[in-house]
């Protein structure tokens, strides 16, 4: 084991139907080398042998274990029955079908050690599905963490881009300070993400390592899997979260997404629709650029190029 800090970290994982990955996700924690560590896990009314296997493998636990049940609410509020448990300094979270890679949390709470004034650290993580490796979660937000804190936020309030809060390591006071995870909107990831990079104000508060620091695992079962390209959860999080001008920026940009990928499937009438819905949001709030100009850069050769082969097809 390495070197005990006075800092002691809790990992909450919120479980619900995983009895398939529960046990990997668990001996993961167990397996890091930093022994001042607890585990909390919320079963969120799982209806399979869940809670059954965490109850086994907490009786033989090298680490601290405190399992709580509630009937089905979702993951924000297990997140928070969790969290209300929790004892240490510093707070994680798992997701029940993850894993966490060996040696995070000594390289990482160090930094917390280091730098008092440090609030929440990401990292990165890695894609993880039928026992292959690939990809990189934080591909996309990438350039915008290593900018800091300002370029993050703006990216946060214009789209809603793959941020994990499996790569977060935060301080629980500060956790508390902004109201924990929320409930109202469902939004574990994007929420809590927008409203830490709105509560920073000094560049050292944050740190970003471009280290893979977990796996996440994609499956035909995951809650998040959706095509839908505006989902309820979404709305609710605009409509909480944005200003007008921001709200009618992401919707504009959002159409006009949904109508690159009907374009590339052929369906031009239907992305015909689209693209209006973004013109009509956009010059109605006075961001006729945001839309327009998106469709100018994004996809004017394929439509040239569709245009010329419906001609020779005559």
């Amino acid at each position: 084991m390495a070197k005990n800090t006075h800092l002691k970290v809790s990992i909450l994982i919120p479980c619900y139907n995983h009895a398939e990955y529960i046990e990997q996700t668990i001996r993961s924690v167990w397996e890091q080398d930093y022994s001042n560590l607890e585990l909390v896990i919320a079963d969120d009314g799982s209806t399979d042998n869940s809670l059954e296997i965490i109850n086994s493998l907490k009786a033989i636990s090298p680490i601290e274990i405190i399992v709580v049940t509630q009937k089905n609410g979702g993951v924000c509020q297990a997140l928070n029955h969790a969290l209300k448990l929790s004892t240490g300094k510093i707070i994680g979270v798992l997701a029940s079908d993850d894993v966490m890679l060996p040696g995070r949390l000594s390289q990482e709470v160090k930094n917390f050690e280091l730098e008092p004034n440090l609030k929440v650290l990401y990292s990165n993580g890695r894609f993880q599905s039928e026992g292959s490796v690939f990809g990189d979660v934080h591909k996309a937000i990438k350039p915008f963490l290593k900018r800091g804190i300002g370029p993050t936020l703006d990216l946060l309030l214009r789209t809603a881009p793959g941020f994990y809060i499996q790569a977060m390591l935060i301080r629980r006071d500060f956790l508390i300070k902004l109201g924990g995870f929320d409930e109202e909107t469902g939004s574990d990831d994007w929420s809590l993400n927008i409203r830490i990079f709105q509560a920073l104000h000094l560049e050292h508060e944050f740190l970003f390592l471009d280290r893979y620091a977990f796996l996440y695992r994609t499956h035909e079962m995951q809650v998040h899997r959706t095509g839908e390209f505006m989902t309820p959860m979404k709305r609710k999080v605009v409509r909480k979260y944005f200003s007008l001008e921001n709200r009618s920026k992401f919707i504009c940009q959002n159409y006009v997404r949904k109508a690159f990928g009907l374009l590339l499937q052929r369906k031009l009438k239907l992305c015909m629709r689209y693209l209006k819905k973004s013109c009509y949001i956009g010059f109605s709030h006075g961001l006729p650029l945001d839309c327009l100009m998106r469709f100018v850069f994004y996809f004017p050769g394929f439509a040239y190029r569709e245009l010329v082969r419906r001609f020779k097809s005559k």
